[in-house]
């Protein structure tokens, strides 16, 4: 006999055939009918599914703790099997599944001491469904946001060094896809629609490698639409905010070319 699953919408698991799973666990019956689940000791079953984990056998450990937790659903270990399925679909790089099972713990289990881990791991999940940059980036910015909310919560934890470094992960490829996005504007000659993504990487994604890029872009939309007062402003911006770096060489080549044409347009007014 076969457990029936089902998976909703947000990949949350719901048990379909409540009558037969009670069966099952109060016999201690697993498939082909053998005797499995020690139903006095949960602590003895437990450490066996966490061998299965740990001998990489996540597809019949996931099997095992969904039986676990419907057989010994009011014990102390029910957290830890909770945690172990989001380990399970994880190690499976089954990142959705993942996620929504750390967050059932966190959900279910807010006074476990596993919640922290839980928290960071959902983070950790959703970045590692990242798709690259020209996608849509909804997980990336679940990823930043519930990266934000960790951090926020557990500034002490052993996970936040891990936490901010996936945070400036997220950040980056944000900042990156806004300034292609910003790029392309220049090139289709859209100048406003360009400035405004440039800004949007200032003021959003400050210190990361698009910021210098952002100001730089601007400079050069602005020269476009003749307004050399701000282009020159924000070259210099570059100048003294990053200098040596690749972004202010080409500022300073921009800035010279802005100042040329000032002079040449003031030549003309006489």
């Amino acid at each position: 006999m076969v457990l029936s699953m089902v998976f909703g919408n947000n990949g949350r698991r719901a048990v379909t055939t409540v009558l037969l799973a009670t069966t099952l666990t109060i016999l201690g019956i697993g498939c082909g009918g053998k005797a499995n689940l020690d139903i006095a000791n949960p602590e003895k079953r437990f450490h066996e599914i966490k061998n299965l984990y740990d001998r990489k056998k996540f597809d019949k450990a996931i099997e095992e703790i969904e039986i676990f937790q419907v057989a010994f659903s009011g014990t102390a270990k029910v957290d830890s099997a909770q945690l172990l399925l989001a380990e399970a679909h994880f190690q499976l790089k089954e990142y959705l599944l993942a996620q929504s099972e750390y967050e059932r713990l966190a959900d279910q289990f807010s006074s476990s001491p596993l919640v922290e881990e839980a928290r960071y791991k959902s983070a950790l999940s959703w970045e590692k469904l990242s798709p690259k940059r020209t996608l849509d980036q909804k997980y990336t910015h679940n990823a930043l946001d519930e990266y934000q909310a960790f951090l926020e919560e557990y500034p002490k934890s052993q996970y936040a060094k891990a936490a901010e470094e996936g945070h400036a992960n997220c950040r980056e490829r944000l900042a990156l896809k806004d300034l292609d996005a910003a790029n392309l504007y220049i090139k289709m000659q859209k100048y406003d629609a360009a400035i405004l993504y440039f800004d949007q990487i200032v003021d959003s994604y400050y210190s990361t490698s698009a910021e210098p890029l952002a100001h730089l872009g601007k400079g050069i939309a602005l020269t476009k639409l003749e307004d050399y007062s701000g282009a020159k402003a924000a070259f210099k911006l570059v100048l003294t905010k990053f200098p040596g770096s690749n972004a202010a060489i080409e500022a300073g080549k921009q800035l010279r070319e802005v100042e040329i044409r000032e002079n040449r347009n003031s030549g003309r007014n006489f």
